[in-house]
């Protein structure tokens, strides 16, 4: 068979193989070329044999284990760019069911692990929420006495000092908390005032939003219900400010 005829049969080969659905046909044509070579053929007579079969030329169980265990060693020895052979038999069938039923499972468990994902997600915001809440409340009650400390002292200078001091109570309650939850925050006196700042100004919304349904409904019992209700709020715009101020892992 002269080169001109041996590549002629390769192309018509390659195009067979195409149309077969083979994702990589020349890559499979070549490994069984090669496959046929090293059982004893020739190429050009390993071609031959490829073109007289009615179909494209597939591995017998007992071969394809053989080949296989050839790549592997192959692979080992000099890493290459791996290729898959697509061929229409019963086993791609049941690879590709036993695929979807994976990915199914494997669906069903992501969709239950998010679920439980968001619920300690939002149970952690809350613990941030009404920790902060809490122990600001008794420590803006220490601070009131302070304040009318510094008022007395002095009115201008007793205002600006009390509430640098709120503010700067602020920042490092909310970074502790954020520590303790998160992660780490930056706790420098300028960091913590800057924090308490815009912490401050940032929760501002949400307690006007309670303040006003509180005066449309005057009820004693909203005051609890406001402090468990403004929580998760309050912890989730806690954490965000405290990473400006620090790295989330």
């Amino acid at each position: 068979m002269s080169p001109d005829e041996n590549d002629s049969i390769y192309e018509q080969l390659l195009k067979r193989y195409r149309e077969k659905g083979f994702l990589t046909p020349e890559a499979a044509l070549d490994g069984q070329i090669t496959y046929l070579i090293q059982k004893g053929r020739t190429r050009e007579e390993a071609i031959r044999e490829l073109s007289s079969s009615d179909t494209p030329w597939t591995y017998s169980s007992d071969e394809r284990s053989g080949v296989d265990q050839r790549r592997k060693e192959t692979k080992k020895k000099t890493p290459s760019v791996t290729t898959h052979e697509q061929t229409p038999t019963s086993d791609s069938t049941d690879s590709a069911r036993e695929t979807r039923d994976i990915f199914g499972a494997s669906s069903t468990v992501g969709a239950e692990e998010q679920g439980v994902s968001r619920l300690r997600l939002l149970r952690k915001y809350f613990i941030h929420g009404i920790a902060f809440s809490l122990l600001f409340l008794v420590l803006s009650l220490m601070w009131t006495v302070v304040f009318a400390l510094l008022i007395g002292f002095g009115f201008l200078i007793g205002l600006i000092l009390g509430f640098a001091l709120l503010f700067f109570i602020i920042g490092y309650l909310n970074s502790e908390i954020t520590k303790l939850l998160w992660f780490d925050v930056k706790t420098e006196t300028l960091s913590l005032l800057v924090h308490g700042i815009v912490l401050f100004l940032a929760l501002l919304p949400i307690d006007l939003v309670f303040i006003g349904i509180y005066l449309v409904f005057p009820h004693p019992l909203f005051l609890v219900v406001r402090f468990l209700l403004q929580t998760i709020p309050y912890g989730f715009v806690a954490k965000k400010v405290a990473g400006l101020w620090g790295d989330q892992v």
